[in-house]
């Protein structure tokens, strides 16, 4: 294990990548090294400007060149989680995400990576739309049923995006949480 800093940082925005987001909640959980009863993680509120930063070299079991983590960020029951592979010689890494609900504004929200799961809970039949952002080709098109929670696993190679885009409609209450690489 090593104690060297290796920051991880970022913004966090809103659906429509147009405002950073004050106060979410973002975790960075080592799951290569989880520690004694999963406590291998650490937690960091972001700004006013919607930045955080974790230094990896504070995790209580410490980390390792290699080790896989879990970065997730939240707030007001929207999530996203986004994985990573540390890579000392980089001796950094930004993870910027993008939360996502359909309840505030157009619903439309940018991502890059591969898509490998997607959680929607939603009160209302919704279809959701996922496009190639600069190609505009639709890619997968879920469609939900009246109430509940909808889960879609992609698999461990997921969907590939150089730049997507995930059309959320307003009216549906839909909450939406991603798993992207």
């Amino acid at each position: 294990m090593t104690t060297t800093p290796y920051p991880v940082s970022g913004t966090i925005s809103d659906t429509d990548n147009s405002a950073a987001v004050s106060g979410a909640s973002v975790t960075v959980f080592n799951r290569t090294t989880p520690g004694t009863n999963n406590s291998n993680y650490m937690s960091a509120k972001t700004n006013s400007s919607g930045q955080y930063i974790i230094d990896l070299a504070d995790m209580p079991s410490g980390y390792s060149n290699g080790d896989k983590l879990i970065i997730s960020a939240s707030y007001s029951g929207c999530s996203v989680e986004s994985l990573h592979t540390i890579d000392t010689a980089a001796g950094s890494h930004t993870a910027n995400m993008t939360l996502m609900s359909g309840t505030s504004g157009s619903g439309d929200s940018n991502y890059y990576g591969v898509l490998h799961s997607v959680v929607f809970s939603h009160s209302a039949a919704a279809t959701i739309a996922f496009y190639e952002k600069n190609t505009g080709v639709e890619k997968l098109v879920l469609r939900l049923g009246s109430s509940g929670t909808t889960s879609v696993y992609l698999g461990p190679e997921g969907i590939h995006f150089n730049g997507g885009i995930v059309r959320v409609p307003s009216a549906a209450g839909v909450k939406c949480s991603m798993v992207i690489s």
